[in-house]
This record gives C-alpha cells, structure tokens and sequence, in this order.
C-alpha cells in the first residue's frame, strides 16, 4: 500500500461512516494485501486513539462476517483467537457456556 493509500485507509477510519467502514472491510477481505491486513490488525493492539482502534475491529468483525471462511479464520488467528496458537486462554464460547448452563 502506497503512502496515498495508507492515508485514504486512515483518512476512512478516522471520518468515515458505516459506509467508509464497509468499503474498507470489503477491500480487506478481496485484496491480498499483507500492508492492509498488518495496519488494521496492528492498530488495534496500538497505543493510537481509542475511537479509531474501535473502527478497526468493526472492519475486522465486517470482512469476517463477509461469508468466507477462509477470511474469518485468518481474523480470528491474527486477533490471537481460538483459531491461532497465540491465543493465551482458550476458553468456551457463547454457546458452549450456554448448552453448560442448561445442563444444570
């Protein structure tokens, strides 16, 4: 990603609408861009602003709900999550705690 382009993706994060967001979840998710997928994975685990960290993790949650699977992983491992060997604590999800509780 060319520097203008960094500054568009930036420019979007920052001012951008739910539409901006889209736009850059769907470019996330069709673009084999390694640059993009370590900048908006990078700034969530930043020390940038709190807002524009938020906005990063709705275009992570929205290219992961875009319907491929492949993609979704790809989030969730570069997230640290049950899918990555990173992950700290993998612990039960929503609907495991919730078959848990009806058990009782």
């Amino acid at each position: 990603m060319d520097r203008v382009g960094l500054r568009s993706v930036a420019g979007l994060l920052l001012y951008g609408d739910s539409d901006s967001t889209d736009r850059v979840a769907h470019d996330l998710a069709t673009r084999n861009d390694p640059h993009m997928w370590e900048l908006v994975v990078g700034t969530i685990h930043s020390d940038e602003e709190l807002p524009v960290r938020i906005r990063c993790l709705e275009v992570l949650a929205k290219a992961a709900s875009s319907g491929c699977e492949e993609t979704a992983r790809a989030i969730f491992a570069a997230l640290g999550g049950a899918d990555s060997a990173i992950h700290p604590l993998k612990r039960p999800g929503v609907l495991a705690a919730a078959e848990k509780e009806g058990e009782r």
